[in-house]
């Protein structure tokens, strides 16, 4: 613990305009797959942003809506493709 310690006094004594430097290389020290997984999880906050998007839906459209979406999946995605 006395080394991390030591770490935060010298990064407090380095200016604010280099701290930005200093991110980027301590972001390289990080291992690939870590840096993968903050990749991963910055996806998953722009995907769950769309939560609730169609919550002002009428049950009624959003059956229609459902079952249009159902039909051009199959459409798109069950088909015979010859190689």
């Amino acid at each position: 613990m006395t080394a991390l310690n030591a770490i935060y006094d010298e990064i407090k004594a380095i200016p604010a305009n280099r701290l930005d430097e200093l991110y980027q290389f301590i972001h390289s020290l990080t291992p690939a797959v870590k840096q993968q997984d903050k990749k991963f999880n910055a996806r998953q906050r722009e995907i769950l942003s769309y939560a609730g998007a169609l919550s002002s839906m009428s049950t009624e459209d959003y059956s229609d809506f459902a079952g249009e979406l159902y039909k051009v999946r199959n459409t798109l995605f069950n088909r015979t493709v010859a190689l």
